[in-house]
């Protein structure tokens, strides 16, 4: 991971997406770019003088993260969440991109984060409060029609990416798998597959605590109500969340299901990148340079 952008407004509650993608970029060394979306139809839109805010965006940045961090850009851009978002994304050639709803602990998702969720290509972490970074618990949910191995081996890679080989201080996070199969001859099907993804997936971080298979079968029961009231979702620090794409199993009209999860959990949630791919974009100027680091306040990444 080389480029993190993460998108704050100017609500006390933006704070923990910008100390959340802080920590990251200092566990990971890639360099952290922040926009502040102020299109005319935002809560946060820009008003008055634009080198005023753009200060004062500087301030609440430097006010919560570290000395030394790798920090890149930051802008205060005249534009709506989803395009400023996407289109600072592109720009910095983001690998990782980090949100916050408007209000902490919403239940659903505000129109800008959702088109934020559903249009990116790139990995999306939904930072919601309360967050506690490094997680110590993540889940990954497999409902019916996901892809079992593609999922696994994404999440796999993005864990070991973000928590690195010993998973830091105090050891790694603990890895869950929730499978919610449709029925009993779903989960026969998926045992042996399962089995060996699981194996992988214990390679893959061995910086975790545990990594182990939760599962659950109600007869009667929706699997994606069923999946949103285990307790597993609950207790999770971090949701992470394959978006499916070209291929994937499921039908068109459940498709959606993982953002329904995303939008009903309300808990913090990594989503996977679409199929590893990044669109075709033009890269134009760069964002402006953040000229110094202040010394740090002792609030926030450490």
């Amino acid at each position: 991971m080389h480029s993190i952008l993460v998108a704050v407004g100017r609500a006390p509650g933006s704070d923990g997406a910008l100390r959340a993608a802080a920590r990251i970029s200092a566990d990971t060394g890639a360099t952290l770019h922040v926009v502040r979306p102020g299109g005319a139809d935002h809560p946060f839109a820009v008003r008055g003088d634009s080198d005023r805010d753009r200060n004062a965006l500087v301030e609440q940045v430097l006010g919560v993260t570290p000395p030394g961090l790798p920090l890149g850009s930051v802008e205060v851009v005249p534009l709506g969440t989803p395009e400023a978002v996407l289109g600072g994304a592109h720009e910095v050639d983001a690998d990782l991109v980090v949100v916050s709803p408007r209000r902490s602990g919403d239940v659903g998702l505000d129109p800008g984060l959702a088109q934020v969720a559903l249009r990116a290509d790139t990995a999306v972490l939904v930072a919601r409060e309360p967050l506690a970074w490094p997680p110590r618990k993540v889940l990954v949910p497999l409902l019916p029609g996901d892809l079992i191995e593609a999922t696994l081996r994404g999440a796999g890679g993005w864990v070991a990416g973000l928590f690195g080989e010993e998973g830091g201080a105090g050891g790694g996070p603990e890895v869950q798998v929730l499978h919610v199969p449709l029925d009993a001859d779903e989960l026969y099907r998926n045992s042996r597959l399962l089995e060996d993804e699981m194996e992988r997936l214990r390679k893959a971080v061995p910086g975790a605590r545990e990594v182990r298979l939760v599962t659950s079968i109600r007869w009667g029961a929706a699997p994606l109500r069923r999946a949103l009231r285990s307790r597993e979702v609950q207790g999770a620090d971090l949701l992470v969340l394959a978006r499916p794409g070209e291929g994937t199993a499921a039908a068109p009209s459940e498709r959606y299901r993982w953002f329904h999860l995303l939008a009903g959990a309300a808990r913090p949630a990594l989503l996977l990148p679409r199929d590893g791919r990044r669109p075709p974009a033009a890269r134009g100027e760069g964002m402006p340079r953040l000229a110094q680091a202040a010394p740090w306040d002792g609030q926030g990444a450490a």
